[in-house]
């Protein structure tokens, strides 16, 4: 069985200090045995995942708790068929389906099997390819996590994400809009537009292509919202935007802040984010105070991992499958590549690519 590894070094200057982990280059690698399934388990056979970037801070804790190397699949999705495996009541041989694996889960998702929970896959709609369903779940999750549970999105509320034509963000964009909000977004490259523009819904979509200033961004945004800020803004946190017509991308801040968040946001607002390392200062703070706002953060693969919230962890699965289904949402895919381009592709990762790259398995 192939399936994709990231090993693991480390270094330090002396004995005294703390040792850096750093991740080696991804291996493709020939594993003999086929894994196995204990109690509630089934054997998926992939044909599809998605690719996302890895975090520094789970690498590092991964190698805390002893690994060697890291199974890819702690974060990669997949789609497939139950192998006939184990004791099965969520999927049977033959019946597509498709799921997350969660980060504590050690064993490679991007192979041609992978072992999961019974109760963490649900059906895929056979009218939905499976690069469609791979591409978009975890993105989807967290962005119907962030309106539904934590922003509370209603309709007609004005809803603002930075970056829309992203992975995560095309899906924010394209949920809040059905959810019945009012939806601006911003496009910083053509590609971007493009895709943004082709999209059947009612949206605002910001031309900052060629490099806009954050606070040229604001403006604009308050001109759309006549001065009256935004209800909800999800921002995506580590996305930065091209620096003029350069195709380098700009490496040391994000082009959009928390200050920036926080000035456009009307009174009762709500910001979500994905930044970990977020230092809000005292007149931040204030603002937020002044407007009884609210921050909160998101991280989807908490819910794969919370037994009180796996209820409406599947429940939220289930309507992204019958929304792909009724063709509801679009899944934003950058491209394919076949399991033996995986390593490549891999190291073209970035945060702001314009849509996913999936791996197909066969």
């Amino acid at each position: 069985m192939r399936a994709l590894y990231l090993p693991f070094s480390s270094s330090s200057s002396d004995s005294t200090t703390t040792s850096k982990f750093e991740a080696g280059p991804f291996l493709s690698k020939l594993v003999e045995e086929m894994p196995t399934c204990e109690e509630e388990e089934v054997l998926i056979q992939v044909n599809a995942c998605n690719l996302t970037m890895w975090d520094k801070a789970h690498l590092s804790y991964m190698k805390k708790l002893g690994c060697n190397e890291l199974a890819c699949g702690s974060r990669v999705l997949w789609s497939g068929a139950p192998g006939g495996q184990g004791r099965q009541s969520s999927g049977r041989p033959g019946i597509p389906v498709m799921g997350i694996v969660p980060i504590d889960h050690n064993r490679p998702a991007c192979a041609e099997y992978v072992v999961v929970d019974q109760y963490d896959i649900v059906a895929k709609p056979a009218s939905v390819s499976d690069a469609h369903a791979a591409s978009c779940l975890e993105d989807a999750l967290k962005a119907y996590i962030a309106l539904v549970y934590q922003a509370h999105v209603r309709p007609a509320d004005l809803v603002f994400v930075p970056r829309g034509a992203t992975g995560f963000g095309s899906m924010a964009v394209q949920l809040a809009a059905l959810f019945g909000a009012r939806v601006i977004t911003s496009a910083h490259s053509e590609d971007e537009l493009g895709y943004l523009e082709s999209l059947q819904q009612d949206i605002v979509v910001l031309d900052c292509t060629g490099g806009v200033e954050g606070n040229k961004l604001r403006q604009m945004v308050m001109d759309e919202s006549l001065d009256m800020g935004v209800d909800i803004i999800i921002d995506q946190g580590n996305v930065k935007q091209p620096v003029c017509d350069s195709p380098e991308w700009e490496a040391p801040t994000a082009f959009w802040t928390v200050g920036l968040s926080c000035s456009v946001l009307s009174v009762g607002g709500r910001l979500v984010t994905q930044q970990a390392g977020l230092q809000v200062e005292p007149a931040v703070s204030q603002r937020l105070l002044q407007r009884c706002a609210s921050l909160s953060f998101l991280f989807g693969q908490a819910w794969p991992l919370g037994t009180k919230t796996h209820g409406r962890y599947l429940h939220i699965l289930r309507d992204v499958a019958e929304k792909l289904r009724d063709n509801a949402i679009r899944p934003n895919i950058h491209h394919t590549v076949a399991f033996s381009e995986v390593t490549n592709a891999l190291e073209q990762l970035r945060p702001d690519l314009v849509g996913n790259i999936v791996v197909t398995m066969r």
